[in-house]
């Protein structure tokens, strides 16, 4: 069952300069992290990792103000988008930015359920397991939830590991 997202709003624990900022960045050029994803994405398109699928589904864990969501604009194949956040500012301000597209209240490490939580192609999690009591739920949910691709981008200790398989 979908679990209403911890009170208070996810936003309330930052400053309005923070909301600010996130908004200006939609007015930038993607963000490094997104391009890279998107690169990452259209390789393994390439390298025939989706076969003959003609369009590719993303579930977007920790989707914030729809960051990633420009970026699938350079994907090379059709997408259906769906972006997840705890934080309803954040997928209200994804909604005005983007439309009708696809942004759902979601709290992750708590929400299994094929219902709430649809089956995808592809997931990513970009600077959001930090911010869980329970990244292991979470993990668990977003695993089981994907069939082919998990890009993953987290601040989690001082080294930094980068590793493909």
């Amino acid at each position: 069952m979908l679990r209403e997202a911890r009170q208070p709003d996810w936003q309330q624990t930052q400053n309005l300069s923070y909301l600010e900022l996130l908004q200006r960045r939609l007015q930038e050029p993607p963000l490094t992290w997104v391009t890279q994803f998107v690169e990452l994405i259209n390789q393994e398109i390439a390298n025939g990792l989706f076969g003959e699928l003609k369009s590719v589904s993303i579930n977007d864990y920790g989707c914030n103000v729809g960051h990633f969501f420009r970026g699938i604009k350079d994907i090379i194949r059709s997408v259906t988008y769906r972006g997840f956040d705890v934080s309803e500012t954040y997928l209200e301000v994804a909604r005005q930015h983007f439309g009708t597209q696809d942004f759902r209240l979601l709290d992750i490490s708590s929400s299994s359920s094929d219902k709430e939580l649809p089956q995808s192609n592809i997931a990513v999690i970009s600077a959001t397991l930090e911010h869980l009591e329970d990244h292991q739920s979470a993990i668990r949910n977003i695993f089981s939830h994907t069939e082919q691709l998990v890009l993953l981008r987290t601040f989690v200790g001082d080294t930094s590991l980068t590793e493909w398989c």
